[in-house]
């Protein structure tokens, strides 16, 4: 079974929300993978 630690969250300015678009061309939240470190 694979695990993966990841990390996302809302980002707002004023009255704007952050969205970013991915490979797939979806609209989605900024996010990641969490690294040792």
């Amino acid at each position: 079974m694979l695990f993966r630690q990841c990390a996302g969250g809302i980002v707002f300015f004023n009255d704007k929300v952050l969205l970013l678009q991915n490979e797939k061309n979806e609209w989605v939240f900024p996010k990641g993978v969490i690294r040792n470190g």
